[in-house]
């Protein structure tokens, strides 16, 4: 969870000489401002907001709002200017390229803030070629709709789509744009904010209203998005899982109402409640029992549960069938003295076929014809068990090798689904995972309660 927001410290040094005008410099800190719901400060000085958001996309060094008629003054400790100034922040993830670790600077009148200074992350030239690998990076994740999907389900692919390309920076700051949508799109590494971020951008590439909600009191931020007419929390930093996991999702934090993500044993409090979230439509859905990504074919969705059924249905009405059933037995440790009740398959599609693992094998079924099982690649590591699965945007099919489902997780490339599919020569890699340093305190600390809770099973 880790946020930058803005926090005025002031100085004052009282001269008569000092008549005209001030500058000051401010600075960015965990500390986050949290708006005020009272207030829109972009709808009440609309001049100042454009003027920055024009000075940004121009990479203004200097930014003048001689004209914007914003009142030098301070709103619960902080000055107005700095409210607009971050709220510009918060509704443009494209501005990924301001340097928030340098802050800002403003001058001022006896009255207004006349100018405001900023400064950049790179010269104008490498900030192009930043744009257009954002740009290519965006289109691959909004590739994955499909024009007949409701918003919810838009909503869906995005959210499963970034917590399967992207993972939590466990490092606390010592990674680039951990902070902002680059960081999430481009390097698939950030922290909440930056996760927030990239999802908004992305949904309102989609045409779905999306804002950016913080709060200081968790040091935290996540998403209010609208689906038809009400509005719903997402937290996709929180459905992540730390340490990275590959190929698992949850939505426990998905489309929920204020009611439900202020309850449980991980409440979110102290956010400004600018959007009542008031529908429970979604918060018993049956999603939240799901801790693999919705794979999308044809209309139909596919995803699995931990008893290791493999479904096929839609989301709308919730009509299922089960595909197949993997029964399989992952055990726990290398002894095989003891087994975990729960499954760990997860599915990935590719040119109409459905990959999913078993503890040995990845395998994979046709959806337009036969559904005759086909074994794809075998482990031949005794002393390991295929985890996971999970086809991410660089069209490379991945597997989780690992001893036990509690250690750091061990990536290997299948294959490139680019190129034509034969069997794999596999090549070991590791998740680009760090041993952290320290626990980030308003995460969740326990596995999400859909994976077991209670010793494995002996057999």
């Amino acid at each position: 969870m880790n946020i930058r927001h803005i926090k005025k410290t002031v100085a004052f040094l009282l001269s008569f000489l000092i008549l005209l005008s001030c500058t000051f410099t401010g600075a960015y800190a965990q500390e986050g401002i949290t708006v005020p719901e009272s207030a829109k400060y972009s709808q009440q000085y609309p001049e100042a907001y454009k003027a920055i958001v024009r000075g940004i996309e121009n990479l203004q060094t200097e930014i003048d709002l001689e004209n914007a008629n914003v009142p030098y003054k301070s709103i619960n400790g902080n000055l107005l200017i700095s409210y607009i100034y971050q709220e510009v922040l918060d509704e443009n993830p494209q501005f990924f390229y301001v340097d928030i670790t340098q802050g800002y600077s403003y001058s001022y009148n006896y009255m207004y803030v006349t100018k405001l200074y900023l400064s950049y992350t790179a010269d104008s030239s490498a900030i192009d070629e930043m744009k257009q690998k954002f740009e290519l990076s965006s289109q691959k994740y909004l590739s994955l709709i499909n024009d007949e999907m409701t918003d919810y389900e838009k909503a869906l692919v995005i959210h499963d789509a970034i917590a399967l390309n992207c993972e939590y920076d466990e490092t606390m700051g010592d990674v680039e744009n951990i902070y902002d949508a680059y960081g999430v799109l481009c390097n698939g590494v950030a922290v909440c904010q930056g996760y927030a971020y990239a999802y908004k951008y992305l949904l309102e590439k989609l045409g779905i209203e999306c804002h950016y909600v913080s709060s200081e009191e968790m040091n935290h931020g996540w998403n209010i998005v609208k689906i038809d007419n009400s509005y719903y929390h997402v937290d996709v930093t929180w459905d992540d899982p730390i340490h990275d996991k590959l190929g698992r999702v949850v939505h426990t934090y998905f489309l929920l109402s204020d009611k439900e993500i202020q309850a449980g044993n991980n409440p979110h409090t102290g956010y400004d409640i600018r959007h009542p979230a008031t529908s429970d439509r979604f918060d018993s859905y049956f999603w939240k029992n799901v801790s693999s990504a919705f794979n999308y074919n044809n209309g139909d969705w596919y995803y699995t549960d931990t008893f290791g059924n493999i479904y096929k249905g839609t989301t709308e009405n919730m009509q299922e069938t089960v595909l197949l059933t993997v029964t399989d037995i992952w055990y726990a440790g290398s002894s095989g003295e003891y087994y975990y009740l729960d499954k760990f398959t997860k599915t990935a599609l590719h040119n109409g076929y459905l990959y999913y693992n078993t503890p040995d094998d990845v395998k994979r079924i046709s959806l337009q014809g036969s559904q005759e099982e086909q074994i794809v690649y075998t482990n031949t590591d005794n002393s390991a068990q295929l985890f996971a699965i999970a086809k991410k945007l660089d069209d490379v099919m991945y597997a989780s090798l690992l001893s036990d489902y509690d250690g750091f997780d061990n990536v290997i490339i299948l294959f490139d689904l680019t190129k034509e599919e034969t069997q794999p020569s596999v090549e070991t890699t590791t998740e680009p995972t760090i041993e952290p340093t320290t626990e980030p305190t308003t995460e969740p600390t326990t596995e999400p309660t859909t994976e077991p809770t209670t010793e494995p099973t002996t057999e």
